[in-house]
């Protein structure tokens, strides 16, 4: 499961350079970035040197206590997506005194990436928007 990756990386005795690109692109299979990313040489270069900043940021992130926002909070997931499931996307509840909504778009964890569902999102964006217009 994927959490357990990214746990066996971020409690590994490793610094986050030392950790091997090879677990790094096995992490992004598992995370389902496409194969034709994964298969882009160049853009893979960038894409593992990003993840690798990203696990350093998670090793030292220490999660400090706040006041829940006063504001709506709407949080987006794929519908395919095996990385986090509808129940572990409804933690973020907590993270508002206001109005929870989860939203569900066509597509897996990386459905930025679908046309339909980014064409979604930016529509259900300007919605939202429109009252401070």
């Amino acid at each position: 499961h994927i959490k357990n990756v990214i746990i066996q990386l971020l409690f590994s005795n490793m610094d986050s350079e030392h950790i091997s690109d090879r677990s790094i692109y096995k992490l992004l299979e598992k995370l389902e970035v496409s194969k034709s990313i994964l298969s882009n040489t160049r853009q893979l270069k960038k894409i593992i040197h990003a993840v690798r900043d990203d696990l350093y940021l998670l090793k030292t992130y220490r999660n400090p206590k706040i006041d829940p926002l006063v504001c709506p909070l709407t949080v987006f997931r794929g519908r395919n997506s095996t990385v986090y499931s509808k129940e572990s996307i409804t933690a973020w509840k907590e993270y508002t005194s206001n109005d929870y909504e989860m939203k569900e778009l066509q597509g897996n964890h990386l459905f930025i990436h679908e046309k339909e569902s980014r064409e979604v999102l930016v529509e259900y964006i300007e919605t939202k928007l429109q009252c401070y217009y």
